[in-house]
């Protein structure tokens, strides 16, 4: 028996287990969904893995559709593009995390593709279901650290393989609002408010970095004991802002409640922020109070915009205000 979870179930399966139980060879093996349906008696005696029910599973051609009450079948009846089904255990196939957001755009209004697509290009999962409110990490902050699931160059090549598979125009107007490194939901919801177009409730500044380092390298030199010539490696500073503009060098730092509870916590943000100063960076600190404040959001929005010199025109749009609302609506702030 095999078995290839996918759309909402796979989303589910990587929240709860992320990239833990995959082989790397498995990767690009399959292209094609199982051929035969699962059974009922099999779906009895199968470990769903933690996932809730009904699954959604996929199949390779419609002659293979059982109606079953707990499973939800979707058919594929051409091959996939290359890295579409990863295998996690004998038989056990889920959804790759690009075909996973690709499948799940149509059903999500654009701030929840765009919260969606930043969570898996980021550095944290949110909550998979009811049970994993359990998880200690996630009773304290809400979410579970983890390493990124994909890239914004991994969905955007599998995009360019899918061929005819999905909206290729649509789509790569989506991907131009996600990026890499987010390390928390607050930072993605305030990347999303201020980065999308006046007509969807945003502000419509430019894109930043998330997570990079703000010296990528530095460059020393060290003398050879053995050959006497000088050699030349790079260091990477500890340092990462949240959100960052390099060619402006200006940067929005986000202050989270959790973990600045901690004395310790505190004096290291503090010595960034002087390290940040220190070399010329303009630091825009956010609390998640202020996130969550209309008023302060926008105070924010145009700090930036005068950094970048422009002017916001946002209220110029006599539906703004009702779709920043919604927008904050759809992001749950």
């Amino acid at each position: 028996m095999e078995l290839l979870i996918t759309h909402k179930s796979a989303l589910e399966y990587w929240r709860l287990h992320g990239m833990t139980q995959v082989d790397p060879a498995l990767r690009q093996r399959r292209r094609m969904p199982p051929e035969e349906a699962l059974a009922s008696s099999e779906l009895k005696s199968l470990d769903i893995r933690g996932l809730t029910l009904p699954l959604e599973v996929m199949v390779g051609a419609h002659s293979a559709i059982r109606k079953l009450q707990k499973v939800k079948t979707h058919t594929a009846s051409a091959p996939l593009p290359e890295g579409s089904i990863i295998e996690v255990g004998e038989g056990f196939f889920v959804a790759s995390p690009e075909l996973c957001f690709f499948q799940l755009v149509n059903r999500l209004p654009l701030a929840k593709v765009l919260r969606l697509g930043l969570e898996l290009c980021g550095k944290y999962s949110l909550p998979a279901n009811a049970a994993a409110h359990e998880d200690p990490e996630i009773k304290e902050k809400g979410f579970k650290n983890r390493p990124a699931l994909t890239s914004i160059e991994k969905l955007s090549s599998y995009l360019a393989r899918s061929g005819g598979m999905f909206n290729q125009r649509q789509l790569q107007s989506i991907l131009h609002y996600i990026g890499n490194g987010s390390a928390s939901p607050m930072e993605t919801k305030l990347l999303i408010m201020l980065i999308l177009p006046y007509k969807h409730g945003g502000y419509a500044l430019p894109m930043p970095e998330l997570d990079e380092p703000v010296e990528s390298a530095l460059t020393t030199r060290k003398k050879s004991k053995k050959s006497g010539f000088t050699k030349q490696s790079k260091q990477h500073r500890g340092y990462r802002c949240d959100l960052y503009w390099r060619d402006l060098k200006l940067a929005v730092e986000y202050d989270s409640d959790w973990c600045h509870l901690l004395s310790k916590q505190k004096a290291e943000d503090s010595k960034k922020k002087n390290y940040l100063l220190s070399k010329g960076i303009h630091v825009i600190t956010v609390s998640k109070l202020q996130i969550q404040d209309v008023d302060e959001v926008e105070s924010v929005a145009k700090q930036l915009a005068v950094c970048h010199g422009k002017q916001l025109k946002h209220k110029k749009n006599p539906k703004w205000v009702e779709r920043h609302n919604q927008l904050r609506d759809q992001l749950k702030v």
